[in-house]
C-alpha cells in the first residue's frame, strides 16, 4: 500500500485508517532498520553484505488503536547459516570456516 492511499483512507475514515497507518509506518521503519543492519537492500547482492534476509516474522503490537500485526524483517549472518561460532576475533572465525570447509569437503 502506498503512502498516498493511506493518507486518502485517513481523511475518509480516520478511524480504521489510523491503525492502518500506524502499521505501515512501523514496517517501514523496521525495513529500514534490516536494511542498515545487513548493509544491503533487499535482493541487492554486494560484496560488502554482513547478513541474509530470512522472511518475516509476524509480531503484535496493542495500542489504543487496538492490535496491530507488524512484519519484523527476520536477519541470518552466514556463519550462523552455517552453524559456525562467530565469537572471537577475525583470525579464529577464519580458522573455523576453514576447518568447516574442510570438514564437508571431506565428507563421504
Amino acid at each position: 500500500m502506498n503512502l498516498y492511499d493511506l493518507i486518502s483512507d485517513y481523511l475518509n475514515d480516520s478511524n480504521g485508517s489510523l491503525k492502518q497507518l500506524i502499521t505501515w509506518f512501523l514496517n517501514e521503519v523496521m525495513e529500514q532498520e534490516a536494511v542498515e543492519q545487513s548493509g544491503a537492500i533487499k535482493y541487492e547482492r554486494i560484496a560488502s553484505r554482513k547478513t541474509q534476509r530470512n522472511g518475516y516474522l509476524e509480531s503484535f503490537l496493542t495500542t489504543i488503536h487496538g492490535k496491530l500485526i507488524l512484519l519484523k524483517p527476520q536477519l541470518r549472518d552466514f556463519a550462523g547459516r552455517l552453524g559456525i561460532d562467530n565469537n572471537g576475533d577475525v583470525n579464529n572465525f577464519a580458522l573455523k570456516l576453514c576447518d568447516f570447509v574442510e570438514a564437508d569437503f571431506t565428507k563421504s
